[in-house]
């Protein structure tokens, strides 16, 4: 029994024929198969990542960033609409010596 295999070795096709009764064809097939399959989680993975590169235009006062269409949106939806990083809200010490000094009147 001959198989034949449909592939694409970028943008040409080729075929590989199997028999499935010769162990090596088999193990070709198998592995084939498997970076088949790699391939095509590689593929899917690399199109889920999303990365901020370049440069942003922030704000100097309120610190808004403006989006490739000229809109400027808070940081934190910037940041969530362009990468999968998510926001979390704390205070550093210096905000916090500004805006409580009670905390530091002890």
């Amino acid at each position: 029994m001959q198989v034949t295999k449909h592939l694409h070795a970028g943008r040409i096709p080729f075929q590989i024929p199997l028999s499935p009764e010769k162990s090596l064809d088999r193990f070709v097939y198998a592995f084939i198969c498997m970076a088949e399959t790699i391939t095509f989680d590689l593929q899917k993975a690399i199109k889920e990542i999303k990365t901020l590169k370049g440069l942003l235009p922030l704000c100097s006062f309120c610190k808004k960033i403006r989006d490739d269409s000229g809109t400027w949106q808070e940081v934190e939806v910037y940041i969530d609409n362009h990468s999968e990083a998510g926001i979390t809200h704390s205070i550093c010490p210096d905000c916090l010596r500004k805006h409580y000094p009670e905390a530091f009147d002890t």
